[in-house]
């Protein structure tokens, strides 16, 4: 039995309506379609069946007022119509998306609908679905976007498919690569977006072809941040596959925009290299309190790493000594220990070495003299142009290289006040010079001179300049102690070292050793005379400084702070549980390092403090033991495999710059932060901010830098190319208001 046209097409439909579908729905006034389907009504059911055996996948899902048969039929006389939940696709037009072929087609477009499968059928009646259905097909069929699609197609069939690809991608992944690492610079170098454009123009006038879009300061923020997220990935991944150990560092701080921030920090090791610190991410607080950055710190580890790793491999935590970090009730460090007990808890010695300086100053009350009078020198100059002009002058006059003074024991760290007393003594010949025609100057008023003359008077006292040489001395070793621990390669056991040294340094000057400033300074109270300026005695209010009972209370601090993993809160030293702690890491990873073996050492030195590391590490504990054997009848020349693990891991948590010891890293992380979110950028969201900060921080040089990985990727996930045709090209800006002006030029 044969089938009619009923049983493709439907139930027939009045003759006008025929016509009209005729003539508008499926183009019957095409002969060769007609005759089509003259043969089609003729043809034999199972004949007709076979032919359409494939012509369609049985899984489709067709639209619903069709039938198999007609779903069949349909393909195969359009081999490039598709079925898919119900709705129609154009195969052909999706090729050309996903193969990105699209930029050849100058002048068309694609239809989206056609593309992701949402044609379906209108109207109320199964008569008017199919005709729509009909209509919808004979449209897109004839269309210029489906011609040039299918020429395309044809074409790249002719020669070789993946070749033309290719070389397509080629081509468009050549000016994206170019855009990339223009981004990349202006990240890099911390620059505005905005520089973008100007770059892009430069370029171009150079006669470097980039294409025409992605050249927007919008387009450059999406591309670093695009960049930044994938940089942290890569680093993420490395760190999981090779299951590295990693120590954190935190701290808070205040944006332009006004916003509460905790900066994260990674340390470990990449590859066989040693350990490294990495401004990790940015994250937005809405609370400063314990519980809060609790809670962010974890949310942003658990979204990166998984649970068991962080259980396995996250040994250290540093933070500076606020409440709400190291609070032994509810700080952040104490319930990250409830959480993971085996968590190495550290206080910033940065910062604990300036509580120690701070607890010298308060059992030495003649400091704060001292210290008042440099603080009005500083107020002095830094608050009046017009003097520091002056005293720039006087300087040239005498020779003397100028230095800005600033404050002196202040809330900075002790290196800043190391460069203020050298500001102070290289530039006292300027100083006394300035005060002296200050006094003198008719255009200032009596209360003025009088106040110039008291500093000249205070200046010039063999007494101030007797303490001016025992602070310099002083603060100069603090200065390079603390220098030393925020080197990004220094050890825990050598930062023991120094410790130690500058405390013996400090006990030699209690006894009566002057260093150098110092001895220079009383040389010059005996001759009455101080690079060329007279000295008087001095007054009442000259108080001298005590230097024993100075030095005495500075390593007394030094020791109770500094050799402890904890001072916060404790300005007689830290607790017997901190103590001993900081003595059992001290040991175990002085055992590493051959030279602070003992000269009788034995074949079992040093495994009880082996094991014990390995244990607080997760570590495997027996090769550990057979290749630190290994490694003392070596004498310590080099590192058996299973030894390696274990030094690794101590070292990732012993290096005083960051993991165990030092939150610097943090520090130099919101000097970037506050270059690269200014005021006029105040509107920077954080999320982007930590991408352009992990870009311009741990990025690669511009001339190591290679984004062709980049630029895929960003290919792949369908974003725009610099060629890319279906967008709006940038409008450059003519300058009509000046075009006449640049014609002189």
């Amino acid at each position: 039995m044969k089938k009619t046209l009923l049983n493709y097409f439907g139930p027939p439909v009045k003759k006008a309506r025929t016509e009209k579908a005729e003539d508008h729905d499926i183009g019957k006034n095409d002969k060769n379609e007609e005759e089509e389907n003259e043969q089609n009504k003729e043809q034999p059911e199972q004949s007709r069946e076979s032919e359409d055996q494939g012509a369609c996948s049985a899984g489709c899902i067709f639209p619903s007022c069709w039938t198999e048969e007609q779903l069949n039929f349909f393909c195969k006389r359009h081999p490039w119509l598709k079925s898919r939940n119900g709705k129609l696709g154009c195969d052909t037009c999706g090729s050309i998306g996903r193969l990105g072929l699209h930029h050849h087609m100058q002048g068309s477009r694609l239809a989206k609908e056609w593309l992701d499968f949402k044609i379906c059928s209108s109207g109320d009646t199964r008569e008017t679905q199919l005709a729509s259905l009909r209509k919808k097909i004979w449209q897109h069929k004839g269309s210029h976007g489906h011609k040039t699609a299918e020429e395309i197609i044809r074409k790249a069939k002719e020669g070789n498919l993946e070749s033309s690809v290719q070389r397509q991608n080629a081509h468009l992944e050549e000016n994206t690569n170019k855009i990339f690492r223009t981004a990349y610079m202006i990240t890099k170098n911390q620059q505005p977006f905005s520089l973008m454009e100007d770059l892009v123009d430069l370029q171009e006038a150079n006669g470097i072809t980039l294409g025409g879009v992605l050249q927007s300061r919008k387009s450059c923020g999406d591309i670093c941040e695009f960049i930044g997220e994938e940089m942290r990935k890569r680093l993420v991944t490395h760190i999981i596959e090779n299951d590295s150990k990693i120590g954190v560092l935190i701290d808070e701080s205040t944006t332009a925009s006004h916003l509460t921030v905790l900066i994260v920090c990674l340390r470990s090791a990449i590859g066989s290299n040693p350990p490294t610190t990495v401004i990790f991410e940015l994250l937005a607080l809405t609370e400063t309190t314990a519980k809060a950055i609790t809670s962010s710190l974890l949310q942003c580890l658990h979204q990166h790493f998984p649970e068991e790793f962080l259980k396995r491999n996250w040994i250290s935590f540093t933070s500076d000594g606020a409440s709400n970090m190291i609070g032994r009730v509810s700080g952040v460090s104490t319930q990250l220990k409830h959480l993971y007990p085996d968590l190495i808890v550290w206080h910033c010695c940065n910062h604990r070495l300036e509580l120690a300086v701070g607890d010298t100053i308060k059992d030495n009350g003649e400091i704060n003299h001292f210290q008042a009078f440099m603080d009005k020198l500083y107020s002095l100059y830094h608050a009046s142009p017009k003097n520091e002009r002056e005293l720039h002058q006087n300087a040239e006059e005498l020779s003397v290289i100028f230095l800005t003074i600033g404050r002196v024991l202040g809330v900075r760290w002790v290196a800043s006040s190391e460069r203020t007393l050298r500001a102070v003594w290289q530039l006292f010949p300027a100083l006394h010079e300035h005060f002296q025609r200050a006094a003198q100057d008719p255009r200032r008023d009596g209360r003025e001179q009088n106040m110039y003359r008291g500093l000249a008077a205070r200046l010039t006292a063999t007494t101030f300049v007797k303490n001016l040489g025992v602070m310099r001395d002083a603060l100069t070793e603090l200065s390079e102690l603390s220098l030393m621990l925020q080197s990004n390669t220094i050890t825990l056991p050598v930062a023991h070292s120094l410790v130690c040294q500058k405390v013996k340094v400090f006990e030699a000057r209690a006894k009566g050793r002057q260093g150098e400033f110092a001895r220079t300074a009383s040389e010059a109270a005996e001759k009455t005379e101080f690079q060329g300026v007279p000295l008087h005695p001095g007054r009442m209010v000259d108080v001298a400084i005590n230097a024993q009972k100075f030095y005495d209370s500075l390593a007394s601090s030094l020791r109770k702070r500094l050799m402890t993993t904890s001072a916060s809160k404790m300005p007689h030293g830290g607790s017997s549980t901190h103590v001993s702690e900081y003595d059992d890491i001290l040991s175990a990873c002085r055992t590493i390092y051959p030279r602070f073996w003992p000269d009788d050492y034995d074949i079992l030195y040093g495994e009880a403090e082996v094991v014990s590391m390995c244990k607080r590490l997760h570590l495997p504990e027996k090769p550990a033991i057979n290749g630190f054997r290994e490694y003392k009848e070596s004498g310590g020349k080099a590192v058996p495999a299973d030894l390696k693990p274990l030094v690794t891991a101590l070292e990732s948590v012993a290096v005083l710059e960051s993991v165990a010891v030092s939150t610097a890293e943090c520090e130099r992380g919101f000097s970037s932060m506050n270059t690269t979110l200014t005021p006029l950028r105040s509107s920077l969201g954080i999320g982007r901010l930590s991408s352009i900060l992990f870009l311009s921080r741990n990025g690669p040089p511009l001339a190591q830098f290679e984004p062709m990985s980049y630029v895929k990727l960003w290919l792949l996930r369908g974003r725009r190319s610099a060629d890319h045709l279906a967008c709006r090209k940038r409008e450059k800006e003519n300058g009509k208001d000046e075009k006449a002006i640049w014609s002189l030029f």
